[in-house]
């Protein structure tokens, strides 16, 4: 069953999972939302500003920005104003968090990045964009982070020493501003640290991580038109899939392992989907906002199609297919096909 409410009024929203299946939504109203699951009547609503656009979430800390390039905090269990934690010259596009909490990244729409140390507040900045910033996500290992623009390109730098060590250009057709870019390319890190999924014009691209090698891509079908683009990448919660968006408000799931098409939804409206995400407590429950400020949720009835017969060959075939060679990747695909459920 599909569901669709009004969460927000029109403008550019952001959506993202807390715990316990609550979730958070910003957007053209200025307001922070807090659901305790998608029928709630009565959500929590804490006015940021005149609008806000982009939020994390991570030990019971809201990070948020708003009109005022203030980037702040609150506490998800009291809804108490924690204080504004730096100002930014340029609005903020997107945030992420690392796992261990100790570092945000800022998108702006200026080009810059900004690494901000929470303990201390120091912040660095980080160039190299020649175009607003789109999205910015963080490895789970710590290493990395990624950087996307509307300047077509997606930048991968260390979490270090903040150098670049991986460019990808012609991603999706450059423009100089964020509301008029036609893909949102968020890249998405898998949860076991292998792969790393790339929206690519009609296409997915699926990358080894650290070596940043080409493994495998993957198709959309035929029901794309000309001006049609992937947009939004997303691990299943298991691992065992991807989500992808596209520019037209098209939603798909893949099969990681087969590459098989298992499930596609279309939202038959001309707003693009701002922000798409998988309930990690629910594999069940997918949920995206748009830029008119409603939210859509999807429940997905997914059969990955192997069989006890299938599972060795097919384990071989993959690794071979796409010249795996790393351990934990090796690991990562053992692990997958001897607990299969049926």
């Amino acid at each position: 069953m599909n569901n669709v409410r009004y969460a927000h009024d029109e403008g550019y929203a952001d959506l993202c999972f807390a715990e316990n299946n609550k979730f958070l939504t910003t957007g053209g109203d200025g307001y922070l939302k807090i659901w305790k699951h998608f029928n709630d009547l009565d959500p929590a609503s804490i006015h940021v500003g005149v609008n806000c656009q982009a939020l994390v979430f991570k030990n019971n800390i809201i990070y948020v920005v708003n009109h005022l390039n203030e980037l702040r905090k609150y506490d998800l269990v009291t809804y108490e104003f924690l204080g504004v934690l730096v100002s930014f010259l340029s609005p903020i596009a997107s945030l992420c968090i690392n796992n261990s909490a100790t570092h945000l990244i800022c998108g702006a729409f200026n080009s810059d990045v900004h690494l901000i140390e929470i303990a201390t507040l120091k912040s660095n900045l980080i160039s190299g964009h020649n175009g607003p910033i789109l999205h910015v996500s963080c490895d789970p290992l710590e290493q990395f982070f990624v950087s996307s623009s509307c300047d077509g390109t997606a930048r991968f730098w260390s979490l270090q020493n903040f150098n670049m060590v991986k460019v990808m250009v012609n991603l999706h057709k450059s423009s100089s501003n964020f509301y008029d870019s036609i893909s949102r390319c968020k890249i998405a890190w898998h949860k076991e640290d292998i792969l790393i999924a790339v929206p690519c014009e009609k296409e997915v691209q699926f990358y080894e991580r650290a070596t940043w090698l080409l493994k495998f891509t993957i198709h959309l079908n035929s029901d794309i038109v000309d001006d049609e683009v992937t947009s939004i990448c997303a691990f299943s919660p298991d691992g065992w899939n991807v989500l992808i968006a596209t520019s037209k408000n098209k939603v798909y799931i893949h099969s990681i392992i087969t590459k098989k098409l298992l499930f596609n939804f279309s939202y038959h409206t001309d707003l693009n989907i701002c922000a798409l995400k998988w309930n990690p407590s629910n594999h069940n429950e997918i949920i995206f906002i748009n830029s008119n400020g409603y939210m859509v949720n999807i429940n997905p009835v997914i059969w990955n199609d192997f069989n006890e017969s299938s599972i060795s060959f097919s384990a071989t075939s993959i690794v071979k297919s796409n010249n795996f060679e790393t351990p934990g990747l090796l690991l990562f695909l053992y692990i997958k096909f001897t607990r299969v459920d049926y």
